[in-house]
């Protein structure tokens, strides 16, 4: 394994995975910007828009407690946090 032997734990069916690692809670300023999901709303291209990088979609997933994926239901409020360096 090419990582640090303190990143791999044993399954509970003894193989040896990789641990994953938390993620730091992105906190709310007062420069977040709020929208109103439409039927057009994805995460990715909320990312490009305001992040200009696509793959940052999991940013906005994170501070809104959204699972994995690019869609959001319609009518939702949606934090676009303003700062993200201390996560990426």
């Amino acid at each position: 394994m090419s990582r640090s032997d303190n990143n791999v734990r044993n399954r509970y069916d003894g193989r040896r995975v990789f641990a994953s690692k938390m993620l730091k809670p992105i906190p709310k300023s007062d420069n977040d910007i709020y929208i109103i999901t439409d039927e057009t709303t994805r995460l990715d291209k909320l990312a490009l828009q305001y992040y200009k990088n696509s793959s940052y979609w999991w940013v906005i997933a994170r501070a809104n407690g959204i699972g994995f994926g690019y869609s959001v239901d319609i009518g939702k409020q949606i934090r676009i946090p303003a700062r993200i360096e201390s996560v990426i």
